[in-house]
């Protein structure tokens, strides 16, 4: 917030630069600019590509790790089959439950970077954008419900079993 610009002139520069944000600006809900000078943008287009990267590298690790623990214990046999097979099936479902919302909320978020750096700038453009992201919270309930019979059991017995959509085949993980 300390290196906020002064609103007026701000303001002016965004709209002589950007006339088609004008229609988005009213006096009950005036537009507020954080950054407009290349310097200010730049600095937090760096600090954007930093966070998705120590995400990425996180992400990463996290999904190396619990494969290379996996194959391990097959190596070494400390895993009972049975163990086994349901650590593969959670695993199987764990990755799935992240690599898809991560995938919905990546995508677009990268493309709006991209524009970004290209000095491409449209409302609507944002708007879809976010509004892509904002389907994770959906899509990862639905993988949830996709992967987990017990969650996907229970749904079921609300609804009477009626919906086809949650039947499942071979992915599935039951803890006993």
């Amino acid at each position: 917030m300390m290196g906020v610009p002064d609103q007026k002139v701000a303001r002016d520069w965004i709209f002589k630069n950007y006339p088609q944000i004008r229609h988005f600006d009213n006096f009950e809900h005036p537009i507020y600019v954080v950054a407009y000078e290349t310097k200010a943008r730049d600095q937090i287009g760096y600090r954007m590509i930093t966070s998705t990267v120590l995400l990425g590298i996180e992400l990463f690790t996290f999904f190396f790790l619990l494969h290379w623990n996996m194959k391990k214990a097959i190596r070494n046999m400390t895993l009972s089959p049975k163990t086994l097979a349901t650590h593969s099936a959670f695993l199987k479902a764990i990755n799935m439950q992240i690599a898809i919302p991560a995938g919905v909320i990546s995508t677009p978020q990268v493309l709006l970077m991209v524009l970004g750096y290209v000095d491409y700038s449209s409302p609507e453009i944002n708007s879809i954008g976010y509004m892509l992201m904002s389907i994770h919270g959906a899509s990862s309930t639905l993988i949830m419900l996709y992967c987990h019979t017990p969650y996907r059991q229970f749904c079921q017995s609300l609804v009477g079993g009626r919906l086809k959509i949650f039947r499942h085949h071979k992915t599935s993980m039951t803890v006993t």
